[in-house]
């Protein structure tokens, strides 16, 4: 038996499996079970925090960072974000949809109910940008 110590494990490691890559993308996808779409711009560890009815924020444990997010109840959401918001357009292409859009008419939806929906509706904006910078792909709703 031999006993490598750990600098020497190390070394073996990557004489056989190489160099770790970096590969993580942002990315977003539909949960038709789950009627929810998830949301992640980093592989960080993360907690949830509940926003609102719909969104929970993921949070990076240990700096508090948007790591993502998850938007439940998208089949409803869809439906009262497309009969009371009309100043944005959810564009839908060959059965997808951009989610910086949904993130915008949901803000957009909650500024007009109230003023105090005003913080709430500003993590809707941010997740928008997010969504816009990080060039999120559509994310494919055909069931919804």
């Amino acid at each position: 038996m031999v006993v490598l110590s750990e600098q020497d494990f190390a070394q073996y490691m990557l004489s056989e499996i190489g160099e770790p890559v970096e590969c993580f993308e942002p990315f977003a996808f539909h949960n038709t079970d789950g009627d929810c779409i998830e949301f992640f711009i980093s592989d960080r560890r993360y907690y949830g925090k509940r926003i609102d009815e719909f969104l929970t924020l993921y949070l990076d444990m240990e700096t508090g960072d948007i790591v993502g997010s998850v938007i439940k109840n998208i089949r409803y959401l869809c439906k009262i974000l497309s009969e009371n918001c009309t100043s944005i357009s959810i564009i839908v292409q060959d059965h997808k949809l951009l989610l910086q859009h949904l993130f915008q008419r949901k803000a957009e939806s909650l500024e007009k109910e109230s003023v105090e929906n005003t913080v709430v509706a500003g993590v809707y904006r941010r997740l928008a940008e997010i969504a816009a910078e990080k060039q999120i792909e559509p994310v494919n709703i055909l069931s919804v």
